[in-house]
C-alpha cells in the first residue's frame, strides 16, 4: 500500500483545478514509482570525453519518423492530469458494448491477467468479434447502397461520398452485444481470476502518470528554461504569422526549418544543439534527397516536427564531451521489417520505391552510411581526420504495425549484425524502442515486435550491448483517457485539459523518451570505453 500526491478531474458539475492535489491510494498494486528504474543519469566519472566524431545511427519507421509539433508540449510545463478515479473506473458501464471506446475499462482487456487457457479464449473471442464486425460493417454499406440509404427500416446519409460516422461504428457495436460476442468477453474480464480489472488498471495509469511527472520535472529545465504557457501560446501566434507570411514557397524546407527552430528557441527557450549533428534521408522534408545540418527541430516528419532524434542528440551532447553525428534513415511505412529491412546484395535499382523494393530501406541507408563515412567532415564541421570517428551507437524503432515478423528477434539480430559488421564495431550499443501506442506493460510486450526486441536483448552475449526502452512508461495514457471522456460528455474540459490535448501529447511523448533514449545510450557508449 502507497500513496502519491496526484491532481484530480472531477465530474462536469463539479471540477477541482488542476492545481488542486488529493492523496490517492493505490490499493492493490504492488508496484511503487520508486520502483522504476532511471537510467537517465550518467555519473560525472562516467562522462565519455573524447575527440573523435561520435556517429549514431537512428534506424527505422513509422514513430522512428517523428511527428510531434511542439504546440503539443505545453504539458510539459503541467503537473499531470489524471480523472477521477471513481468517474474512470466506471465510466463504460453505460456503454459496456463499444469495445472500440477509449475508455480504461476496455484498454485493459489488452493486458488481460487471468488463467492461460481463458487468456486464450478471450483472444479468439476478439478475433472473432473483429472479424464478424468486419462482415457486418460489409454488409450494412452494401444495404444502404442497394436501397438509398435505408438499413432496418431507418434511413442514413452519406458523409461525402461515402456512408459513414460513429452512427456506423453503434450499429457494428449493437450487433456484436446482439450475436453476444461483447457479453462473453466481459464475462471473461469481470471474472475474479481476472487480476489486471479496470481498478487495477487505473491504479497503474496513476504510477506510470506521476512516474513521468518526476522525468518531466527532472528535465523540464533543460528543455524549457522558464518557459510558461504564455509563451507556448505565442509560439502559436508567432507560427501562425509565419505560415500566413510565407503561403506561396518562397522558402525551401531548410530556410523554414532554421527560421522555425529560432522561434522555438525565442519563445519556448528551447535548445539548439551545439556540437550534435544530423543528416536524414527518408521521410523528412528537404529540397534534396539528404537533410542535414545543426540538431534542432524540423528533423522530424515536417519542420515544425520532431522525433526521438532530437532530445536522443540534446541528451547526448548533454552527457558526452565529443562531436556527435547522428545519421537518421526512417520511413513512414507500414510494410514489415523481413520485407522492408531485409539485406540483399547488390546495387539499388534506378525505379526503386520505399513503397515496393524489396529490402529497399536496407540499401537505402548504407548506401548513405557509406557515404557519410567516406567524408564525415562534409556532414559535421568539427570533424577532425587526426582524431578520426568512432561508430558510436545504434537507436531502433520500427514494428508498430509490424504483426508479420514472426521471427522478429532472428531478423533484427542479422540487421544489428549486418551494422555492425558494415562499420566495423562488432559491440556497438544498441538501443531498441518499443513501438505501439498502448497504455500497459503487458499489452506491449504481447506485440511481436516489441517480444522480439526483449528477446535479442537478453540473450547472455546481448547482455550488455543491447538494451530496450519501454515506449509505453513514456505515454502521457492518462490524457486519452480524459479525451474518451470528454468525446462521450463524461467530463467537460477546462484550460488545462484543451492546452495538454493540443498536440496529442505526442511531443511531449518524444522528448521524454527522446531523453530516455539518448541517456541510456550514453551510458552505454561510457561503459564501452572503459570495457577491457
Amino acid at each position: 500500500m502507497i500513496k502519491i500526491t496526484m491532481p484530480l478531474i472531477t465530474s462536469p458539475k463539479k471540477q477541482i483545478p488542476s492545481s488542486s492535489l488529493k492523496s490517492l491510494p493505490l490499493g492493490i498494486l504492488a508496484i511503487t514509482v520508486g520502483a522504476f528504474a532511471f537510467n537517465s543519469q550518467v555519473q560525472a566519472d562516467d562522462r565519455l570525453k573524447t575527440d573523435k566524431l561520435q556517429i549514431v545511427f537512428m534506424l527505422g519507421q513509422s514513430e522512428m519518423v517523428g511527428k510531434g509539433e511542439l504546440t503539443g508540449a505545453a504539458y510539459m510545463l503541467s503537473e499531470p492530469l489524471l480523472p477521477e478515479r471513481e468517474l474512470t473506473v466506471n465510466a463504460y458501464k453505460q456503454m459496456e458494448h463499444q469495445i472500440n471506446g477509449a475508455y480504461l475499462y476496455w484498454q485493459a482487456m489488452n493486458s488481460y491477467a487471468g488463467p492461460a487457457e481463458k487468456q486464450a479464449e478471450l483472444k479468439k473471442l476478439i478475433a472473432e468479434r473483429a472479424a464478424f464486425k468486419a462482415k457486418f460493417k460489409a454488409q450494412v454499406i452494401a444495404e444502404l447502397e442497394k436501397n438509398d440509404g435505408m438499413f432496418r427500416g431507418k434511413k442514413y446519409s452519406k458523409r461525402g461520398n461515402a456512408y459513414r460516422g460513429f452512427w456506423l461504428f453503434n450499429l457494428c457495436d449493437d450487433e456484436c452485444e446482439t450475436q453476444g460476442f461483447t457479453p462473453k468477453i466481459r464475462k471473461l474480464l469481470d471474472a475474479p481470476d481476472n487480476k489486471f480489472g479496470v481498478k487495477v488498471a487505473y491504479d497503474q495509469v496513476a504510477a506510470d502518470t506521476m512516474h513521468r511527472y518526476q522525468q518531466q520535472q527532472a528535465i523540464r529545465p533543460l528543455y524549457f528554461k522558464g518557459a510558461t504557457t504564455e509563451d507556448f501560446a505565442a509560439y502559436a501566434e508567432a507560427l501562425k504569422a509565419h505560415e500566413a507570411a510565407t503561403k506561396e514557397p518562397a522558402e525551401n524546407p531548410e530556410q523554414k526549418r532554421a527560421a522555425l527552430a529560432a522561434l522555438a528557441q525565442k519563445h519556448l527557450r528551447l535548445p539548439q544543439a551545439k556540437r550534435t549533428y544530423i543528416t536524414a534521408i527518408g521521410t523528412i522534408p528537404s529540397t534534396e534527397p539528404v537533410a542535414g545540418g545543426k540538431l534542432s527541430i524540423g528533423y522530424g516528419a515536417n519542420e515544425r516536427s520532431i522525433g526521438l532524434e532530437y532530445a536522443a542528440g540534446i541528451a547526448l551532447e548533454q552527457k558526452i564531451d565529443a562531436p556527435v553525428l547522428i545519421i537518421k534513415c526512417a520511413w513512414n511505412s507500414p510494410r514489415s521489417l523481413k520485407d522492408f529491412w531485409m539485406l540483399p546484395s547488390g546495387p539499388v535499382p534506378a525505379d526503386a520505391t520505399p513503397d515496393t523494393e524489396p529490402g529497399v530501406a536496407w540499401r537505402l541507408t548504407l548506401a548513405h552510411i557509406r557515404k557519410v563515412l567516406a567524408d564525415p567532415g562534409k556532414y559535421h564541421p568539427d570533424y577532425d581526420p587526426k582524431a578520426g570517428y568512432e561508430a558510436a551507437g545504434l537507436v531502433w524503432c520500427q514494428g508498430a504495425g509490424d504483426k508479420e515478423t514472426a521471427d522478429y528477434a532472428t531478423q533484427l539480430a542479422f540487421l544489428v549484425g549486418g551494422l555492425r559488421k558494415e562499420v566495423k564495431a562488432p559491440e556497438l550499443p544498441v538501443v531498441c524502442v518499443s513501438v505501439g501506442n498502448m497504455f500497459f506493460k503487458a499489452e506491449s510486450d504481447d506485440h511481436s515486435a516489441n517480444a522480439g526486441m526483449h528477446e535479442l536483448a537478453n540473450m547472455p552475449r546481448n547482455k550488455a550491448s543491447i538494451e530496450v526502452v519501454d515506449s509505453h512508461i513514456w505515454r502521457p495514457s492518462e490524457l486519452a483517457i480524459i479525451r474518451s471522456l470528454i468525446n462521450k460528455r463524461k467530463i467537460k474540459p477546462n484550460a488545462d485539459m484543451k492546452a495538454a490535448l493540443s498536440g496529442g501529447g505526442s511531443a511531449f511523448y518524444y522528448l521524454l523518451a527522446g531523453h530516455e533514449v539518448g541517456s541510456r545510450l550514453a551510458g552505454m557508449m561510457a561503459q564501452r570505453t572503459k570495457a577491457p
